[in-house]
């Protein structure tokens, strides 16, 4: 009998806890196999050219350890410099996070390569779009970071 799509299948081994095992529903929590996923999903990018990816809500049920851990990741992947400046296709692709909530104090986002969008939706959002500031956002966040380390 040949092989279908039907017949195939992969399994990705994860060591969440004490040994190897099959990820899976049965044995592992949503948040081992968030993580699982994304990190098996990253080490694939680099066989796969793809101008951007996108990632919707990968950090819901994650506690804050996996979730600074993920975006940490993520940051890393999407600023790698190019492996061959002189090929468009060696560029790692932009990555398109899509979540109602980050954790606060993620330092990963000052890198220079990493643009936020905030997209406000409700009744208790700012009067006009120009009174959101990213530039004083982010210094305050900064400043906050260097107090903290102090």
């Amino acid at each position: 009998m040949l092989p279908t799509f039907l017949t195939y299948s992969t399994d990705v081994l994860t060591c969440c806890r004490q040994f190897l095992q099959v990820l899976s529903a049965q044995v592992h929590s949503g948040g081992e196999r968030s993580v699982s996923t994304i990190m098996y999903l990253m080490a694939m990018q680099s066989m796969m050219v793809s101008p951007f990816r996108c990632v919707d809500e990968i950090n819901q049920g994650l506690d804050e350890r996996n979730e600074r851990l993920v975006f940490r990741r993520i940051v890393d992947n999407s600023t790698m410099p190019p492996e061959n400046k002189n090929d468009p296709s060696s560029h790692c692709g932009q990555y398109f996070l899509i979540t109602p909530k980050l954790l606060p104090n993620l330092t990963d986002m000052e890198n220079e390569n990493v643009t936020v969008h905030c997209i406000f939706n409700g009744p208790y959002n700012f009067k006009n779009f120009g009174d959101w500031n990213v530039d004083t956002y982010l210094d305050s966040k900064r400043t906050l970071t260097r107090e903290l380390r102090h």
